[in-house]
């Protein structure tokens, strides 16, 4: 899909020197800038979610603890 867009000079010029030094094309950079923004916004919302029903539920004392052997099987397979 081809999207036109204008930057400020500086960010443009960030986003050559960034393509170039990576070996990829500015549409690349662009491109990936763009999923990472979207990414990031889609986690934040969710963890704001997650916030306002952490507030409406009882938590476990130990949940810390259960979150992190979880995170180390989960690593290990």
């Amino acid at each position: 899909m081809r999207i036109t867009v204008h930057v400020p000079e500086k960010i443009g010029k960030e986003v050559q020197r960034l393509a170039e030094n990576e070996k990829k094309s500015v549409s690349s950079v662009v491109a990936q800038s763009i999923e990472f923004f979207i990414n990031e916004k889609k986690r934040r919302h969710l963890g704001e979610q997650v916030l306002k029903l952490a507030g409406k539920t009882k938590i476990a004392d130990d949940i810390i603890d259960e979150l992190h052997r979880e995170r180390v099987d989960h690593d290990r397979s």
